[in-house]
């Protein structure tokens, strides 16, 4: 059985959360974000970084994660945001066999799309995993 990736674990949890699934259901996909059903939150790995010391390798890795959450209105996309941060600041588990040994949020800024009149917040956190 192959282990799953990351990426798979992270919308595992936060698919799982009843709060943030009550909101966006499974809208949960890679980046960029079909048009469709809104609210919805878009991902995407922007950087991996590898922990080494002197010795080699450590089995920790650090990856910046983007969230993208896309709604029809601000305070949507607020409840969403929030749902999501709730489902994953601090989180600390194995999902599908990935240890995730914490999630910190870097960011959160909100960016309207004035061509679609959606709103969109960028959330943004460092996963520490083995992978």
């Amino acid at each position: 059985m192959q282990m799953a990736s990351l990426e798979e674990s992270l919308v595992d949890i936060l698919t799982g959360d009843g709060t943030l699934a009550a909101l966006i259901g499974t809208r949960v996909e890679p980046a960029p974000r079909r048009r469709g059903t809104l609210p919805a939150i878009g991902y995407l790995r922007v950087s991996t970084m590898r922990v080494h010391a002197h010795s080699g390798a450590v089995g920790l890795v650090r990856t910046w994660m983007q969230f993208d959450v896309w709604a029809e209105t601000a305070a949507s996309a607020q409840a969403v945001t929030q749902a999501l941060h709730g489902a994953l600041e601090h989180y600390q588990g194995t999902v599908a066999g990935v240890r995730i040994d914490a999630a910190l949020s870097l960011n959160d800024r909100a960016i309207p799309a004035p061509e679609t009149n959606d709103q969109r917040r960028i959330v943004e956190y460092y996963v520490w995993s083995d992978q």
